[in-house]
């Protein structure tokens, strides 16, 4: 019978380099199906197989998973992870806009893109009275025949300063904001995402 199972992406000493970096995101360990891993968020404009860097010989081993899953076209883009100002700010993108990936084109069903924009707020102990608004987009491609994915074009920008009681926004603070948002950096993304798995019924 087939399964549809939550894709855990496990980190490995082999494929460590397709994930955020330990000293900047800690990673995180967790059992799975009786057998502890590491898992973290992945690492954007990296070209990776989905499937493959979220299985382990263990799980292939005891046939919990096998080489002949593939990927349900069911795929959320659930957090953006920035490095803004010294700081690791995980983004929501969900209640922001459309953050599920879509068919590329009519005529190539095993091919997936999402191109997210979204409004965010921030409030930083650095800009005082101040909100800043920025605008964060992500772009993704997944095949899903092979669970081939890169995500590229990542993008922060100053979209405007709100004051806080009425404040009224200052030049100094506005060159402020806009250096502190020319130095953010997306570093890291997680996603929602599922594999089929088991013999057809």
């Amino acid at each position: 019978m087939k399964q549809r199972m939550i894709i855990t992406p496990v980190v490995t000493e082999s494929n460590k380099h397709y994930f955020v970096d330990p000293e900047v995101v800690p990673h995180q360990t967790m059992e799975l199906w009786g057998e502890e891993v590491i898992t973290a968020p992945y690492r954007p404009g990296v070209h990776y197989q989905l499937l493959k860097i979220s299985q382990t010989e263990s799980q292939l081993a005891r046939g919990i998973l096998d080489q002949t899953d593939y990927l349900d076209s069911s795929v959320e883009l659930t957090s953006i992870v920035v490095k803004f100002d010294g700081r690791v700010i995980h983004f929501y993108p969900k209640p922001i806009g459309p953050s599920c990936y879509d068919h590329a084109t009519e005529d190539s069903r095993r091919r997936l893109s999402l191109s997210f924009r979204g409004l965010f707020h921030l409030d930083l102990a650095t800009t005082g009275d101040y909100f800043l608004w920025v605008n964060i987009g992500l772009e993704s491609r997944i095949n899903l025949e092979t669970s081939e994915l890169i995500t590229f074009g990542g993008t922060i920008e100053l979209n405007s300063i709100e004051g806080k009681r009425g404040t009224q926004k200052a030049s100094d603070v506005f060159e402020h904001a806009r250096s502190l948002v020319a130095g953010a950096e997306i570093i890291g993304y997680t996603l929602l995402a599922f594999r089929i798995t088991g013999k057809p019924d």
